[in-house]
């Protein structure tokens, strides 16, 4: 059905009218639907510069995470902008808390209103609009991308959040599609973040304990890398009651399997007494003051498209201990950060993941030194921390955001 199909069936039926008759479409296609009616009702309005989110903005995962932090870092540099969630009640998501959201819901929206449509790799938009059109996309590996998102090659730009992704993306993609780098949106610390003993008391966490953090979500596979953490902290600290592994993970109710091999794995270690694991859904704050429970962050990751918890645990001046491969490389060096050697091996999974072709395997007995190390040196753990948190804090302000995303108006 053409636009000017659709635009005659508002004259006669109105815009209630074509809505009713569609309502019997599966929901993605009420969805695109809405988007068509949407155009034809605003297609006189003049876009003006600014932008349109268009997410599912309130699902518990981190693409949508990253989407909820860029409308509150546009707001915060004074960009104009407005946000469509196309979540509903049947997302395979879920919803994650509505204080997390809800405030950045903008009530009705003109999609024509603004230059420039960022949204999540997928949505239900058109495939042709009258602005411009751009993804925000994550990839860890350098290889496979457009055999997993062919649909980028409709889009005016993709936007990359880290150099290791834009260097990639460059590469890959068409001359014609725009590849621009904007700064991460990492937000300041918010209010009410518990200190660490009033965290560790919350979650029941020894007061002197050396305790050694990790959040992932099983969801993403062995990408995270959960199983060498616990090899490593093993290896470090295997059989001694003063150190605690502590590990939040998401989808554990969802991947029940996962979790008890995960389980299995560290009662086989020796260590699932020391092993701490928050498995429910936490509020942003609840999550930084959980950070802030920890002595130490330790991602032995197999490929980052960025590395939020690295990066939100080096903005709490944690000493971080990890993998020295993909985008963590951005904000991960020899002053911030405890970097673990690896070497890249194939990829012998089936799935998505199997278009990188390969990843790194990170050094677990390497880590496991630098662990030992950070336990013995307070000065050296509190310096490095110190130095992360200064690096982060300027690197992703919200000045630099702002102008990584004027240059992305001029870019595209």
């Amino acid at each position: 059905m053409k636009l000017s199909d659709i635009a005659q069936l508002v004259k006669v039926w109105g815009v209630k009218g074509v809505w009713n008759a569609a309502r019997r479409m599966p929901a993605i296609w009420q969805s695109k639907f809405r988007f068509v009616l949407n155009i034809v009702k605003n297609r006189k309005t003049v876009p003006v510069k600014g932008i349109t989110i268009v997410a599912d903005i309130g699902a518990p995962c981190s693409l949508s995470k990253t989407m909820r932090d860029f409308a509150v870092m546009l707001k915060a540099a004074g960009i104009p902008f407005q946000v469509i969630d196309i979540g509903s009640k049947h997302s395979p998501f879920g919803k994650a808390n509505q204080a997390d959201y809800v405030s950045l819901l903008t009530g009705k929206c003109n999609l024509l209103k603004y230059e420039y449509v960022v949204e999540m790799v997928t949505s239900p938009l058109p495939k042709k609009l009258p602005v411009k059109r751009c993804r925000i996309v994550f990839w860890e590996g350098e290889h496979g991308l457009l055999e997993v998102f062919p649909y980028l090659r409709n889009s005016n730009a993709v936007i990359a959040m880290s150099d290791f992704n834009f260097r990639y993306f460059r590469r890959e993609l068409p001359a014609s599609i725009a590849v621009c780098k904007v700064r991460y949106p990492l937000l300041p610390l918010p209010d009410g973040v518990l200190d660490k003993a009033s965290a560790r008391k919350r979650f029941d966490i020894g007061n002197d304990d050396f305790v050694v953090f990790y959040n992932f979500d099983l969801r993403s596979g062995s990408r995270k890398n959960a199983e060498d953490v616990l090899d490593a902290f093993a290896l470090a600290f295997g059989g001694d009651p003063t150190c605690k592994l502590l590990l939040k993970i998401n989808s554990a109710k969802v991947l029940s399997g996962k979790m008890a091999e995960l389980m299995a794995r560290a009662e086989k270690l020796g260590i699932r007494k020391q092993l701490v694991a928050v498995t429910d859904y936490l509020s942003q704050t609840d999550l930084y003051s959980l950070t802030n429970a920890c002595d130490v962050y330790l991602s032995l990751h197999h490929a980052e498209g960025f590395g939020l918890g690295v990066a939100e645990s080096m903005q709490m001046g944690k000493a971080v201990v990890v993998t020295a491969y993909s985008s963590t490389n951005e904000f991960c060096n020899e002053n911030t950060a405890m970097l673990v050697p690896y070497e890249m091996v194939p990829i012998d999974e089936t799935g998505f993941v199997s278009y990188m072709r390969e990843w790194a395997k990170p050094d677990v007995q390497a880590a496991a030194e630098k662990l030992k190390q950070l336990r013995s040196d307070p000065e050296l753990r509190a310096k490095l921390g110190c130095e992360a948190k200064k690096f982060v804090e300027d690197y992703f302000s919200v000045a630099n955001f702002r102008q990584s995303i004027e240059e992305f108006f001029q870019q595209v």
